[in-house]
């Protein structure tokens, strides 16, 4: 069977002005992410493919592990850069659907004041919006649906898949949301155990999934052995 090896990007730069960029401790869990792949996981397995979005904590994360691989004299395959999987825009969503929320409480009016600063503000606010977001079957101008999401990340997967055939090594790439609509995808839950599934999600863990001819399943879920074996509980972060 075929291996996709689904990564989440590193720790982004909550509350800095700019999220899309991999903090110091992105850039650290990544760097071990690589030296683990190159170590454990790929040690004798060629990486057929690598696939990643086009924000920046993906790519920066992407480029950590070729860099750490062409130290080792190991070229990657050249990276085919896909906005498919690119993380939904949940601020562009806050935005849109917090007024309506707020209409029926309005408590949250202080919550929101707190987002970029506060963690916890931000997740309080963020987990209300995302469950009316995929419970909502209203379409909002400016923002995707969870529907449309959930569309382009098949899209993705089955592009791979045909491209690549049996017997192969690929690596994608992406965000939590994307990795809990592909994980929905292959064992096929409702939407909301998709958003809160993606909660849990650590910033750079492996999803592993197999395929061949007549199946796509999943192998495992959101394990991090590098951050474990690391030893360093503060590298073990969600956002």
């Amino acid at each position: 069977m075929s291996e996709i090896l689904v990564i989440r990007h590193g720790q982004g730069s909550f509350g800095q002005g700019d999220y899309d960029n991999l903090s110091e401790k992105g850039y650290n869990q990544s760097q071990i992410l690589a030296e683990y792949l190159y170590n454990y996981r790929y040690q004798n397995k060629k990486i057929d493919a690598l696939y990643c979005g086009t924000l920046k904590r993906q790519l920066q994360t992407a480029q950590t592990i070729i860099n750490y691989f062409k130290l080792k004299d190991v070229q990657l395959p050249q990276p085919k850069i896909d906005s498919r999987f690119n993380e939904y825009d949940s601020i562009t969503i806050i935005k849109t659907i917090f007024p309506v929320l707020l209409d029926d409480e309005p408590s949250l009016e202080e919550e929101i004041k707190q987002i970029y600063t506060d963690k916890k503000a931000f997740q309080r606010v963020f987990e209300k919006v995302m469950r009316y977001w995929v419970k909502s079957q209203i379409h909002y101008d400016g923002i995707e649906s969870f529907s449309e999401v959930k569309q382009r990340v098949r899209s993705a997967i089955t592009e791979i898949i045909q491209e690549n055939g049996r017997g192969k090594n690929i690596i994608v790439v992406s965000s939590g949301g994307i990795i809990g609509a592909i994980v929905q995808m292959v064992l096929g839950f409702d939407d909301e155990t998709a958003m809160r599934l993606t909660w849990q999600i650590v910033n750079t863990s492996l999803t592993h999934l197999r395929y061949n001819e007549k199946e796509l399943i999943l192998a495992s879920f959101n394990f991090f052995p590098h951050i474990e074996l690391d030893n360093d509980p503060s590298l073990k972060t969600y956002r």
